[in-house]
């Protein structure tokens, strides 16, 4: 049966006893024992078992539903009832009044490590927590290589998970619920703990699961994460639903409920050489084309990694190089870069056609050199470099070779401004006088 609504909840709550002392919850497993015994004792057992505890609502009744396919964003301050809403959606807890139901297959990524053995290996682990997301053998045994390679965590597959970092460990937890093809996905900030690639990797998954029609419920306080991916965003506070509607809508709430002033944030020293690198492709590169012009090197004058991370201030200007060789004869190819964010938003970007430097005729096995200068101006933040090398025809965009998330851009900058991009404004203050009557 395929139901419009994955996720229906009504006046859905979580109570918590905060008991005084251990002994406190002590008296009050006796005393229940104990009216249980003698119930002409009831009402006076009730009364001293009230003494015992004070009651915390982490989760106040509220109801809403969740469509297929919808991607839903969660925010709220630390302490307002995330996880806990999460736990319950997941099945971890259980609700003290209300309902929830979740249709189809749910996959969950919460606490870290949450349903690893730590003294099972990681293959033992991936196989143990598959099943229990609901795969066959089988099902798992087809899919664990590429569990195994997108978690990329080498040798450690066959170490006890108590020998892993928190990194690997969730590694290796999204790469189960990645690879499960759940209708429902849960994720609990859980990915913040990855490195900048990984992060990566995750989110074009997130893509990924959307354009299959997965419901997704994900915490963060990436706030541009939230406006970009969520289809809606509920806000939290004190265990209380602030708000429920448009992403836009919610993060400006956010702000103006929880942001007052604050200090700037702290920007990292970058410490490159000023030397020029080739460029390597990262393994999850995109990449199509009909090959009659291939992209065959491709250079940048700072320092790059060898996993296709490059680390540059938005200030300081780029030098992209890129080598295009020819198969066959061609009339006027043009290249081209592009800038997106780790979403899948374009950014920034040119290409040789705009920019009217046109490459002109190549003819079978001949090369040229491209070279675009810019400086990004961007946030500090994370963002992907893609690359192309197209031609105009009369039927249209002709691609020869493409490649899409080819390198990360890790973004620093010494400048402080609000929103994505620096625009380097000019300002100019001019007191005037005044007359006060």
């Amino acid at each position: 049966m395929i139901y419009d609504k994955v996720i229906q909840v009504r006046d859905l709550s979580k109570t918590y006893k905060i008991w005084k002392s251990p002994s406190y919850r002590l008296k009050s497993i006796l005393l229940h024992g104990a009216k249980t015994i003698f119930p002409f004792l009831d009402n006076w057992c009730c009364k001293m078992q009230g003494e015992c505890y004070s009651n915390f609502t982490a989760l106040a009744p509220l109801s809403f539903s969740v469509k297929r396919g919808e991607t839903l964003g969660i925010l709220g301050k630390n302490g307002s009832g995330k996880s806990t809403l999460l736990q319950l959606l997941a099945g971890i807890l259980t609700p003290t009044s209300g309902s929830v139901q979740v249709h189809g297959r749910v996959a969950a990524l919460l606490e870290l490590g949450s349903g690893f053995n730590p003294e099972f290996t990681g293959r033992e682990n991936v196989f143990h927590n598959a099943s229990i997301l609901g795969l066959s053998a089988e099902e798992i045994t087809s899919r664990y290589e590429q569990i195994v390679a997108f978690a990329d965590i080498g040798d450690f597959i066959d170490r006890p998970v108590r020998t892993y970092s928190s990194g690997m460990v969730v590694r290796l937890a999204f790469a189960v619920v990645a690879h499960i093809d759940p209708n429902v996905l849960i994720i609990d900030e859980a990915l913040a703990v990855g490195d900048a690639p990984f992060q990566a990797k995750c989110y074009q998954k997130f893509r990924e699961a959307r354009e299959r029609g997965c419901t997704i419920l994900f915490v963060t306080h990436d706030i541009g994460a939230i406006v970009s991916m969520c289809d809606r965003a509920i806000l939290l506070s004190g265990g209380r639903m602030l708000g429920d509607g448009a992403p836009k809508l919610m993060a400006d709430m956010y702000r103006r409920t929880f942001t007052s002033g604050g200090s700037p944030p702290e920007n990292p020293t970058v410490g490159h050489e000023p030397t020029r690198s080739l460029l390597k492709r990262r393994k999850e590169t995109e990449e199509y084309g009909s090959g009659d012009v291939s992209i065959a090197e491709v250079e940048i004058n700072t320092k790059a990694s060898d996993d296709g991370t490059v680390r540059v201030l938005a200030e300081e200007i780029l030098e992209l190089r890129l080598t295009l060789v020819a198969s066959t004869s061609v009339a006027n190819p043009i290249a081209a870069f592009g800038v997106r964010d780790l979403l899948g938003n374009d950014l920034i970007g040119t290409n040789t056609w705009y920019e009217e430097s046109d490459i002109g005729p190549l003819t079978k096995g001949e090369g040229v050199k491209v070279f675009f200068q810019f400086n990004l101006g961007l946030k500090a933040g994370l963002y992907t470099l893609s690359l192309a090398c197209t031609e105009m025809r009369g039927e249209g965009l002709h691609v020869y070779h493409r490649l899409y998330d080819y390198a990360l851009l890790q973004v620093n900058t010494e400048r402080r401004f609000a929103g994505t991009f620096d625009v380097r404004p000019k300002v100019q203050v001019s007191k005037i006088p005044t007359s006060i009557t």
